[in-house]
This record gives C-alpha cells, sequence and structure tokens, in this order.
C-alpha cells in the first residue's frame, strides 16, 4: 500500500480566536448554559442596558453578510427595537426570513398558474413551489424550537433553507426572462439574503457568546471551528430502535408490509407501499417496507409527511429500483425531478438494496437518488447512475459500506454528509469526454453548517473504466472534485486512491471561480492516488488537529446518537 505523508506550511482552515472566544472561553460559556442557564439571562441583561434599541440592531447585525438588509429588516420590526437580546433578534430574523420565503412562494404558484402552455417555465415554478414549501417548513422548525439547547439542528435547518431558496432561483436562470420572472428572482434573492442574515448571526452567537460587540462575519470554513465540545444538545435521530433494524440479519426483521414483483405480497409497487405509510409519525415506530429481490422499474417519491420510513431490499443488485429520467432525454425536465427515488421524509432508513438511473451518459443531468431527508442512514445500499448520481441535497447524511458510480460530479448537493468505507468507483462517460470529476459540492454561504466528508473509503474505477484508462492514460482523468458553488467544502481521509487519481487532485469549475472561498482538504490518504506533490496551491493537507472538525461526531453531531446504535461507524478521526 502507498501512503503519502504530505504537509502544508499553511492550513487555512481554523480560525482560534484569541481575542474574544478563546477554547476556555467557550468551554466556560458551555458549563454556565448547561448548568446555570440564568447566567445567560443576566449577562444579556447586562448588555442590553449598556446599548439598546436600533443601536444595538446595527451592532448584531454588524455580523452578517448583508448587514444593511439585516439593519432594516429588523427595525421595521417593533418586537425586535424593543427586545434587542441577541437571541430573541435571531428568532425575530428567522420570522422575518419566513415571510420573505411565503411572498416568494406566492409568486411561484402565481408562475404555476400562468404558464401551463410553457412546459419549461412549468418545470421550473413546479420545482420552485415544492422546495419553497419545504424553506417555509424547516423556517418554521427553527421558530419553534429552541435557539440554545438546539442551535446544531437550527443551523441544519437554516441551511437547508437557504439552499432551497437558490435552488429555485437557478431553476429560474435557465428559462426565458421576463418582467414577472425579474421580479420573482428579486424577491427570492431578498429571501435567501434574509435566512442568510439569521444563519450569520446565529453562528456568530455560537462562535463568540452572547455578546454582540464581539461579534464577527462568518469567516469561510467557521461552520466548526475546531475540536469543541458542541454548544447544542442535538436530538437522538436514530434510537434503539434503529439499531437493531441495522444490525440484525434481514431474516429477523418484521418488515410492516411487504413489495414483491410477484404479486405474492402487500404490494408490487414500492410508492404504493410508501403511500401506505402513516403520516407525520414520531417516536420510535418504524414503517419498514421489505423490498423483495426484483426489479422495479418506477419513480418513487417519499413526501415530508412520510417520517421514520425504512427500505429494506434483499442485498445489493438483488433488489433494485430503477428509471431513466434525465434532462437530456425528457424535454425541460429539471435535475431535481429525474431521480429515481426522491426522499423527503425525515429519518429515512435504507438497507441491502440499489437505487439506479439508467438514462446512460448521454442522458447528461440523471439521478439515481435525491435525499434531503434529516439524519437518514444508508447501510450496504449502491447509487449507480453517471452524470450527477447521487444527489445529497441538504440536511445530514449517513452512508456506510456503500457503492457509488458515476461519470461527471457523481457526488452532489449541499448537504452535510459523511461517507464512511464506501467505495467509490468511476465510470466510462459518453463518447468524447473523458474526464470526470467525483465530487461537486455546492456550500453557497460561509455561514452553512454543509459539506461532504469521505473516511476510510476506496476511489477506483470500474473495470471497463480501468481498462480504457490503461489503454490511454493521457486521455482518461479523473479528479476528487470541482468546486459547484463559492464555498465548496470536501474533505477526503484516510481513504485508498487508486493511480487513476490526477496529480493534481483537484478541478476548477471555471477559472478562478471559488478558488479562494472553496474549502478542499485531505488527510492521511494512502495509495498511488493520494500523491500530495502536486496538488493544486488551493487544496489544503490537514493535520490531525484541523481535521477534527470533520469526525461524525462533530460535522453531523453523531456523538449524541450514534453511541445508541450497534450500527458500525467510526466517530473520531486518529
Amino acid at each position: 500500500m502507498f501512503r503519502w505523508e504530505c504537509s502544508s506550511p499553511t492550513v487555512r482552515l481554523l480560525d482560534f480566536r484569541t481575542s474574544a472566544f478563546t477554547l476556555t472561553g467557550r468551554f466556560s460559556i458551555l458549563i454556565l448554559l448547561l448548568l446555570f442557564p440564568s447566567a445567560l439571562v443576566a449577562r444579556e441583561r447586562q448588555i442590553t442596558q449598556e446599548v439598546n434599541g436600533t443601536k444595538f440592531i446595527t451592532i448584531v447585525c454588524m455580523a452578517t453578510q448583508y448587514p444593511e438588509v439585516c439593519i432594516s429588516s429588523l427595525s421595521a420590526e417593533p418586537t425586535a427595537v424593543k427586545e434587542s437580546r441577541p437571541k430573541y433578534l435571531i428568532k425575530i430574523s428567522i420570522h422575518v426570513a419566513s415571510k420573505g420565503v411565503r411572498e416568494s412562494l406566492d409568486l411561484a404558484n402565481r408562475l404555476l398558474k400562468l404558464s401551463k402552455t410553457s412546459s419549461d417555465v412549468y418545470a421550473a415554478a413546479s420545482e420552485c413551489s415544492e422546495t419553497l414549501n419545504y424553506s417555509i417548513d424547516w423556517l418554521n422548525t427553527c421558530n419553534q424550537s429552541d435557539l440554545i439547547t438546539r442551535m446544531d439542528d437550527i443551523k441544519s435547518y437554516l441551511s437547508a433553507a437557504l439552499t432551497y431558496q437558490n435552488d429555485c432561483y437557478s431553476a429560474l436562470q435557465e428559462i426565458q426572462t421576463t418582467t414577472f420572472l425579474s421580479k420573482m428572482m428579486a424577491q427570492i434573492k431578498s429571501a435567501a439574503s434574509l435566512i442568510s442574515n439569521s444563519l450569520s448571526m446565529l453562528d456568530a452567537l455560537d462562535s463568540y457568546g452572547p455578546d454582540p460587540t464581539h461579534w464577527k462575519p462568518p469567516h469561510v470554513h467557521n461552520h466548526k471551528k475546531g475540536p469543541f465540545v458542541s454548544s447544542s444538545a442535538s436530538a437522538q435521530w436514530i434510537g434503539k430502535t434503529d439499531s437493531e433494524l441495522l444490525e440484525q440479519p434481514l431474516y429477523s426483521l418484521v418488515p410492516s408490509v411487504t413489495v414483491s414483483t410477484d404479486g405474492l405480497a402487500n404490494f408490487t409497487s414500492i410508492q404504493a407501499a410508501v403511500d401506505s405509510a402513516p403520516a407525520n409519525a414520531t417516536g420510535n415506530t418504524r414503517y419498514i417496507i421489505y423490498i423483495k429481490e426484483g426489479i422495479y422499474n418506477e419513480t418513487v417519491r417519499i413526501s415530508s409527511k412520510k417520517t421514520l420510513l425504512m427500505f429494506m431490499g434483499d442485498g445489493i443488485n438483488k433488489t433494485i429500483i430503477t428509471g431513466n429520467r434525465s434532462v437530456a432525454n425528457q424535454p425541460n425536465m429539471t435535475t431535481f425531478d429525474t431521480a429515481t427515488v426522491g426522499i423527503s421524509g425525515a429519518q429515512f432508513l435504507a438497507r441491502d438494496l440499489t437505487f439506479e438511473n439508467t438514462a446512460g451518459p448521454s442522458g447528461h443531468q440523471a439521478v439515481s437518488l435525491r435525499v434531503e431527508s434529516d439524519k437518514a442512514a444508508f447501510y450496504r445500499c449502491s447509487f449507480l447512475g453517471y452524470q450527477d448520481t447521487l444527489y445529497a441535497h441538504v440536511l445530514r447524511q449517513f452512508y456506510r459500506e456503500c457503492v457509488i458510480e458515476g461519470t461527471i460530479d457523481f457526488i452532489f448537493g449541499n448537504a452535510a454528509v459523511v461517507f464512511q468505507n464506501c467505495d467509490i468507483r468511476v465510470r466510462v462517460g459518453r463518447v468524447g469526454v473523458t474526464l470526470s470529476t467525483i465530487t461537486a459540492q455546492g456550500r453557497t454561504d460561509p455561514a452553512q453548517a454543509t459539506g461532504f466528508v469521505l473516511q476510510n473509503c476506496t476511489v477506483n474505477g470500474t473495470e471497463d473504466y480501468i481498462q480504457a484508462w490503461q489503454e490511454s492514460p493521457d486521455s482518461y482523468r479523473a479528479f476528487l472534485g470541482r468546486p459547484w458553488k463559492a464555498y465548496s467544502t470536501t474533505i477526503f481521509m484516510q481513504t485508498y486512491m487508486e493511480a487513476l487519481i490526477e496529480p493534481q487532485g483537484w478541478l476548477p469549475w471555471n477559472g478562478t471561480f471559488a478558488l479562494s472561498t472553496l474549502f478542499y482538504g485531505e488527510y492521511n490518504n494512502s495509495g498511488p492516488g493520494s500523491n500530495c506533490s502536486s496538488r493544486v496551491t488551493w487544496s489544503t493537507q490537514l493535520n490531525l488537529t484541523n481535521v477534527q472538525p470533520y469526525s461524525v461526531q462533530n460535522f453531523i453531531q453523531g456523538s449524541t446518537w450514534l453511541p445508541l446504535t450497534n450500527f458500525s461507524f467510526t466517530p473520531s478521526v486518529s
């Protein structure tokens, strides 16, 4: 085994701030929050007495990306001027953002009614209507949650809400501009800035404490400052019941319903089985859909109301859910809608099955699985496609011992994801296209709690790709990723890389776009493709200290829920 020991003279990741919020200071505040919550209230009242009203709003807003928008939006709220404590101002800002998104949704629904004769406009309006509804749902969840004890959750929800705004905006950019569309896009952009400001203020509160005079705008890689104990108690989203589901052999699990192609089960359609599940399930009662060995050629959609579902198959390449939607083969279809399976219901689990899109390399964007389920876990699954195979869209996700195959940007999206012990395989693309990129992470804001982490994985090619690469190594070029959005964040650590990975490692998207704001890191990788001597200057070689924020327990708050399971995982980085 090859292992390259690399170091970087400058590590552009962590900002251990000594003037405002040192490690000792942060730990002390954490203890106060946990043991003496009244201390926080007392400090807030002291600050309020010193500075209040619109001047206080101005100080708080200086920590945002759009301070003028922040000041004007909060100053227009009477409760914000009167109640000038930081955490309440953040709550009010989230409420203001929610109103902005509702205005965007009203415009999207109007566009939907006006565009039935134009298929491309209708497709974009449909995507906007769906994603903006999701955005409102998560903003409402933020407003109903305690800001301090659920800070990590709220960061994740706000990150998702902001991503949905950008999704809608991008969809509208693909169609011909009209006066109405210009108005709608301006409104979406305005709502996005309001969400971004809420996220920035929350990040500042978490980073610097309750005194906003110490707050600063979010830095490029500021969502986790270091190997600190989390300041919030994340929900235990996989409990002991789910541990049993993940670790028990297939024959010992009792499904709620069974799907089979032979007509001898409850259903012959997976979608019908999903539709039979109860809505808005809570607690530890999971609805298990056992999908017997077979090929299921259907498009499956799991709505946000279908929570606590589990797909259980008979094994990779035995239970196969397949489709062939693509932006090239179906006119006016968006990438979002090409997914063979789309999952929105929270706390989804899947094991022992294959998600596939067979549109082929000429189909361009063609998603096999789209995931926007918070706290979703996939165990021993495969995801097969070409361009845009796995759409890890938003929120928190975990993949263990999975196989992911594709050609271009075949792991993409803006979720917070950890892939552990997975096989990542490059496929042969369409004729004339011999360049492949594994990841295209879509973080758009420095305060978003998103990124891709690949730990203890294997990066290789399929047999066809390896043969083609060996015959023409100068023609077939594979890269670890490229920056889809400005703050694209991806880390490969403790991963074996075959020689097919190009020496420079990473590929630009378009000129210098995002090269000064992205974060691409590598740590303790091995194999001939991990040689970092020729890596691009805008990637970073990490050390043991500054890779800690990207462990399972820190990056997706795994320390609060994974220890409760017997599911095989690696909580930390060593």
